[in-house]
């Protein structure tokens, strides 16, 4: 890649900053987009929108799992389980979807990355990608669901341990 192709980190929104507390993610400012989460004063966190399908279909899930009228009881069950989703934000031409920062009343919280599914990989994507994918989540089609990573929190020693991306979750 050369100097004049190289992604240039964007702006953040106003009164926003990278998220600090994440773990095997897409990290502002690292990556091939630059993009990542970022948590703001008001105890949300923006999420960019992933490219095309894959992006509507995370905001559709989310407008469809808090739609206010839904009666439908196993996306009601769901509420509880996932951050709130509170809309989307639009700016510097970038389409972030806002939600709930659940780790917001928190000094020093433990958390965990998981991805929930039998597939890793989009089923519209090239077939170099989803045998990429494949081989890198190559539990996941048998359990259901592959752990990306987590830190955890010590009381007793006050140490976090950061256990991502190693051989062992994957």
């Amino acid at each position: 890649m050369t100097a004049e192709t190289r992604v240039q980190t964007p702006p953040m929104p106003t009164g926003a900053r990278p998220l600090r507390n994440e773990v095997a993610g897409h990290f502002y400012g690292r990556g091939k987009t630059k993009l990542g989460f970022l948590e703001c004063d008001d105890g949300t966190v923006l999420k960019p929108v992933q490219p095309q399908p894959r992006g509507e279909r995370e905001l559709e899930f989310f407008k469809k799992v808090f739609d206010p009228d839904s009666e439908d009881k196993a996306l009601i069950a769901l509420r509880p389980l996932v951050p709130r989703y509170l809309g989307t934000v639009f700016e510097y031409n970038i389409q972030y979807i806002r939600m709930e920062n659940v780790t917001f009343p928190f000094t020093c919280p433990s958390i965990m990355d998981i991805k929930i599914g039998q597939i890793a990989y989009d089923p519209e994507g090239n077939p170099e990608k989803i045998e990429k994918q494949s081989k890198k989540y190559k539990y996941i089609q048998q359990v259901g669901f592959q752990i990306l990573g987590q830190r955890v929190y010590s009381v007793s020693s006050t140490v976090t341990t950061n256990c991502e991306q190693t051989p062992y979750w994957r």
